[in-house]
């Protein structure tokens, strides 16, 4: 019983096998666009008060 517990446990190993570096990328992308358009608002903040 075991042995089949740790047959069906490596099925799922492999089949999830790369998915945290996808999220990963995912996620690295998307810290970097987040961070542009912080910039990109702050930017655009000091322009509107300049023109006051």
């Amino acid at each position: 019983m075991f042995r089949r517990l740790l047959d069906w446990w490596r099925k799922w190993e492999v089949t999830l096998d790369g998915i945290d570096d996808l999220e990963g990328e995912r996620m690295a992308i998307l810290e970097k666009r987040l961070a542009r358009l912080e910039q990109e608002v702050a930017l655009m903040h000091t322009v509107e008060q300049r023109n006051k």
